[in-house]
């Protein structure tokens, strides 16, 4: 079982698992191999990292990949002990038009935000004492993005499912860092303006209604467990991002 957030994409070439080495065909994995992406989240992401800036251009990316490991980690338990199959593979694909290249993701453009519009190349190794830069390198891809900026494929946890920002697996370093170069394993957070939010949560009870169908589905997919949805829910009931005047 591969677990990937979406830098991984970015930075890592981790569209390699399950293409061809030019990224021109989707790969057959083995009945006994899962792969998933966790779809906008970060290398290292975790329940208290922060959206502070950083070495970044970009505010970074707080959406944390740990509800998603934690299911897949309690459905692993019974695939070797019982040989009850864990969730399928969940991972953007050519085949279903959901793996681009990077420039062709489809990221909207946001009023602000600094949007990369590349990914990390991967070479094959050459001399490791010297190491030659080579003109050949592997296809890697990307996962594509909908009108949000949000991934569209792998597992949406409730902050894609009922968006209150984008969350990329990219952003880009500030000086004095090397300017305009993919930050190391750093994502971004490109929150909704609130005349958005607005529009698209008129109330409060819509948001959380929204966030609780989300989260029922995960759960029946056994890709989120009973106790991190109740966490989710009560965290929709007290966001300060929908304004306390949406209260139903």
């Amino acid at each position: 079982m591969e677990c990937n957030t979406s830098t991984e994409y970015w930075q890592k070439g981790a569209s390699l698992l399950h293409t061809d080495a030019l990224g021109t065909r989707d790969v057959a994995l083995p009945q006994n191999a899962r792969v998933y992406l966790v779809a906008g989240t970060q290398h290292t992401g975790c329940a208290d990292t922060t959206a502070d800036r950083g070495p970044c251009v970009n505010a970074r990316n707080p959406h944390s990949p740990m509800p998603a490991l934690r299911a897949l980690l309690v459905a692993l338990d019974p695939w070797g002990v019982e040989g009850l199959p864990p969730p399928p593979s969940m991972v953007p694909t050519l085949r279903d038009g959901t793996l681009a290249e990077a420039a062709h993701c489809g990221f909207p453009h946001l009023p602000g935000a600094a949007v990369a519009h590349f990914a990390n190349s991967v070479a094959p190794p050459g001399d490791w004492i010297w190491p030659q830069p080579s003109a050949r390198t592997y296809g890697v891809r990307e996962c594509k993005v909908d009108a949000d900026g949000n991934e569209v494929a792998g597992i949406r946890l409730p902050d894609v499912a009922v968006p209150l920002a984008a969350y990329t697996d990219w952003n880009l370093h500030a000086p004095p860092y090397p300017e305009g170069e993919l930050a190391d394993r750093d994502g971004s957070c490109l929150p909704f303006a609130p005349r958005e939010l607005a529009r698209r949560y008129p109330s409060r009870a819509v948001y959380v209604d929204l966030e609780a169908a989300a989260t029922a589905d995960l759960v029946r997919r056994r890709l989120l467990l009973p106790e991190d949805a109740e966490a989710c829910l009560s965290r929709a009931r007290q966001d300060a991002r929908i304004a306390p005047g949406a209260e139903s």
